[in-house]
């Protein structure tokens, strides 16, 4: 059997180990998130398509914004005679009988 003194000595060796080896995986650790993070698929391509994200939802607003008017005018047009002859008038040119028709330059 080993004297207390040598148990000791072993017990400090196998203790400095596990301290150095432990702080080796954390300074590994460290340095690997940290290149993972500035890496070209790290931080700045997530802040990247985090502002494209931004730019597609406000062109979906803007999108959205022009189908609900395009409804209101189909709407208008399937019911409304007035729509009807509203867009007869100014984009086919279809006047009543009578009226006369000023055009300038």
């Amino acid at each position: 059997m080993r004297s207390p003194s040598v148990q000791r000595n072993a017990r400090t060796r196998t203790l400095a180990i596990v301290r150095v080896a432990s702080l080796a995986l954390l300074v590994f650790t460290l340095v690997a998130v940290s290149l993972g993070i500035l890496d070209e698929h790290g931080l700045p391509r997530y802040r990247a398509l985090k502002q494209e994200i931004q730019h597609v939802r406000y062109d979906n607003q803007a999108m959205q914004y022009k189908v609900d008017i395009l409804r209101h005018q189909v709407e208008s047009l399937r019911h409304d005679p007035r729509a009807i002859e509203e867009v007869a008038r100014e984009e086919l040119g279809l006047v009543y009988s009578g009226e006369i028709i000023y055009r300038f330059k």
